[in-house]
C-alpha cells in the first residue's frame, strides 16, 4: 500500500497548487462539544501566530477535524519543529492534556493535488481505488474536475495515507 501511495504522490507531484496536511479527528466527550471546539480554536490561534495554516471542521457525526496544512512535506516538517519549539504550544498541550474535552479517534495524512476553494459546506466522495488502477482513476478524476470547474463548481481531490482518493 505504501508503494501505491508513493507512486500516486510521484505522479501528482507536479501540481502547482498541491497541499499536504495531517488531520486529527477528535470525538468530543459527552457534554464537552463546546469545550473541544474552544480548544481547537485556541490551538488554531497559536498555530496561526506561528505562521501555520490550520483547518478546523465538524463532520456529520459531530467529530472535530483539525488539520495542519502546508504547501509541501518539507514545509510541514518545519511546521512541526516550530510547534515543538513554541512555549505557547507546549503550554496549550499541557493544559489540554490535564483536562481533555475529547479523544483522538483517527489521524491521517493527505496529499491534495487539486485544492478546492474553502466553502462552509462540502460534499466529499471517498473511493477505495482498485490495485493497479490509481493512474487511470486519477486521470478520470482530473477530467471530471475540469468539467465540473467549467460548470462553476469548486473541486478538490485528496489522497490519504492509505491511498484512498477523496473527491470534493
Amino acid at each position: 500500500m505504501k508503494k501505491l501511495l508513493i507512486a500516486a504522490l510521484a505522479l501528482l507531484s507536479g501540481y502547482a497548487q498541491a497541499e499536504v496536511a495531517d488531520v486529527n479527528i477528535w470525538e468530543p466527550y459527552p457534554g464537552r462539544v463546546a469545550d473541544l471546539r474552544d480548544a481547537a480554536q485556541e490551538a488554531r490561534s497559536i498555530s496561526q501566530k506561528l505562521g501555520i495554516e490550520v483547518y478546523v471542521g465538524i463532520d456529520q457525526r459531530g467529530n472535530l477535524h483539525y488539520g495542519n496544512i502546508a504547501d509541501s512535506w518539507e514545509t510541514w516538517a518545519k511546521q512541526q519543529a516550530t510547534l515543538a519549539e513554541s512555549a505557547d504550544w507546549q503550554t496549550f498541550v499541557t493544559k489540554y492534556e490535564s483536562d481533555p474535552s475529547g479523544k483522538l479517534v483517527e489521524s491521517f495524512y493527505i496529499f491534495s493535488p487539486i485544492v478546492a476553494e474553502t466553502k462552509a459546506v462540502s460534499l466529499v466522495f471517498s473511493w477505495d481505488v482498485y490495485p493497479g488502477k490509481t493512474d487511470e482513476f486519477l486521470t478520470s478524476a482530473k477530467e471530471a474536475a475540469a468539467f465540473q470547474t467549467k460548470l462553476g463548481a469548486s473541486v478538490g481531490m485528496h489522497i490519504d495515507d492509505l491511498g484512498d482518493v477523496h473527491y470534493e
